[in-house]
């Protein structure tokens, strides 16, 4: 009798910081994203291959509207399709590796309206650590190199910036949706990546409205929490049409390649992407799983891409 009584309190006591815990106000969250075309198991690295994202997000108010800053750490890895006895006559992606830093503010308005702008500073070329980077990787898992990298893109400095927007369309019900319609515009203009991406966020499954869901990094608050549920879980269909102007990460950088043995390639100006996604988050953390699937990006690239995305986030004051 006395170890159901003690079981019971110990229950009731677990729930009660639960409780407390969900009540809680976090106004910082750290998060680390991880792309790779192993994560579809298909057992090959070619064209976008991985990428890491370290990210810092802080939010605040201004005019009493929610903002969020945010600062991040981002290494992208290009390669072609083939890993072994490369030559520069079979290379049908150039390598590339891009290393950079970025600052960008996001705004929420009381339209269910997310507005967000950023500016990154970075390199192309050996100075990114992308071949480094991929040495290590496979070296641990005991997996091939590529043995091209002598063709990356040179070296050379990268300024970008972007300006994000998107609005909720429709919804099934305002207070507690199960689905809605987000269309999204992006638009990136500098040295690396000059293009536009028009899309549409299906969203299907328990969300919150866009200033508080994990869907835009939005979870955290500094002073109030307006979040209408405990958690989220939702999956969300993504398509976009990308209008490229231009991308370093195949012609190279605007002011001439530093490696003459680099190879470039010229860009399709018509790419079709699509994300499929699913979200959990609750109290303090939260979690984003993605398979994208891209059309060819160059006029050389033999093949599609599919690659897989994983996101994973913690929240804290």
């Amino acid at each position: 009798m006395k170890g159901w009584i003690v079981l019971i309190g110990i229950l009731c006591y677990a729930e009660g910081i639960a409780q407390q815990e969900q009540k809680k106000i976090f106004n910082k969250e750290i998060s680390l994203v991880s792309d790779d075309d192993a994560y579809l198991l298909q057992r090959k690295d070619k064209y976008y291959t991985a990428g890491t994202f370290i990210s810092l997000s802080v939010a605040r108010e201004k005019n009493k509207l929610k903002k969020i800053d945010s600062y991040e750490l981002g290494q992208m890895i290009y390669t072609p399709q083939k890993p072994i006895n490369v030559s520069n006559n079979i290379i049908d992606r150039p390598f590339c590796g891009y290393l950079y830093l970025k600052f960008s503010e996001t705004f929420f308005t009381k339209k269910d309206a997310m507005l967000n702008y950023g500016i990154a500073l970075g390199t192309l070329g050996n100075a990114s650590a992308a071949e480094g980077t991929q040495l290590f990787v496979h070296q641990l898992f005991g997996l091939y190199h590529f043995t091209g990298w002598q063709y990356q893109i040179g070296n050379s400095a990268e300024l970008n910036g972007n300006f994000n927007y998107a609005q909720t369309l429709l919804s099934d019900n305002k207070e507690n949706p199960y689905f809605k319609l987000v269309p999204a515009i992006q638009l990136n203009i500098g040295t690396t990546f000059t293009n536009a991406k028009i899309g549409n966020y299906f969203c299907i499954g328990a969300f919150e409205k866009n200033n508080n869901s994990t869907l835009f990094n939005s979870g955290i608050n500094q002073k109030t929490n307006s979040s209408k549920r405990n958690y989220e879980l939702f999956f969300y269909f993504y398509p976009q049409i990308i209008l490229q102007g231009y991308n370093a990460t195949v012609q190279g950088s605007l002011f001439g390649n530093s490696n003459q043995q680099a190879v470039t390639s010229f860009i399709n100006n018509i790419v079709y992407q699509q994300n499929l996604g699913f979200v959990y988050a609750q109290k303090r953390w939260s979690t984003k799983l993605e398979c994208i699937y891209q059309t060819k990006e160059c006029s050389t690239q033999t093949l599609t891409q599919h690659y897989g995305s994983i996101k994973l986030a913690y929240r804290f004051k």
